[in-house]
């Protein structure tokens, strides 16, 4: 028996303010199988073009689809947000991009 990979998590939506990210995402449209979700996180500081300190990942289950990361986000950085279904069958990924401004939110 062959077990495909999911599709893509769908509707993946990040909100930031100065303390605190909230990662929410559907489930994949077709699942597959029982998915396991990696989110990692990594960020670019734009002034320097070196990377940011905030390095995380992240795991969640099947019955969970939002992941509330408190920390400080610095000030003129990019942020990446990889978030993977992964299931017997593969994984598959949707990326999302966002910037902090001055006041790091």
């Amino acid at each position: 028996m062959f077990i495909l990979a999911p599709s893509i998590p769908l509707n993946l939506q990040l909100n930031l303010n100065r303390s605190a990210l909230a990662v929410t995402w559907d489930t994949p449209f077709f699942p597959n199988g029982v998915v396991t979700y990696l989110i990692n996180i990594s960020g670019l500081d734009l002034a320097t073009g070196g990377p940011s300190p905030l390095q995380r990942s992240l795991v969640g289950n099947d019955a969970l689809r939002e992941v509330v990361l408190e920390v400080m986000f610095d000030p003129y950085v990019q942020y990446t947000v990889y978030l993977q279904a992964i299931t017997g069958g593969g994984v598959s990924e949707v990326v999302m991009e966002m910037k902090t401004s001055e006041e790091g939110g």
